[in-house]
């Protein structure tokens, strides 16, 4: 009885590392979960406020998007660019709204994946509302975050 009870002892203390392990890597998840989220919602304001200063910190250098039906492809200076003379073109984003559904990591990349939804005005002031569904891919660098690659579909 008393090997027993030192063989179980044994086996419980060479687990404990693990479970500690474990635990830490569930902790690491859901922050990483949470900062990803707080950068979508960051990316949604760049949209409405056309804050160039903050979407160039936020999109990298090889950002990429594939959108649109059919589908076409965008680069990080054509977003720029977009955004610097948006508000002299007349288009209104009026909100964004980025409903994360999930987020998966990976040491330093996530990919973020949910639905969204956009209130915009043409020119004209046409409702140009959207919605639909999108992927971001999300890499950490030095800088923290940035947008690597992104895809949306229209529903």
């Amino acid at each position: 009885m008393k090997k027993l009870k030192n063989l179980l002892f044994t086996a419980a203390i060479s687990v404990m590392p693990f479970a500690n392990l474990i635990s830490q890597e569930a902790a690491v998840s859901v922050n990483v979960e949470q900062e990803i989220k707080d950068m979508e919602q960051q990316l949604a304001k760049i949209y409405v406020t056309a804050d160039t200063a903050r979407a160039n910190r936020i999109y990298a250098p090889e950002y990429i998007q594939t959108f649109g039906a059919p589908a076409r492809t965008t680069n990080r200076a054509a977003v720029l660019v977009g955004l610097q003379f948006r508000p002299a073109s007349g288009v209104s984003i009026e909100s964004l709204s980025l409903d994360v559904a999930s987020v998966q990591h990976y040491g330093n990349t996530a990919v973020a994946r949910g639905t969204f939804k956009q209130k915009s005005r043409d020119k004209e002031g046409k409702n140009t509302d959207q919605e639909g569904l999108f992927t971001h891919v999300w890499v950490k660098g030095s800088g923290g975050w940035q947008l690597v690659s992104s895809h949306n579909s229209p529903k």
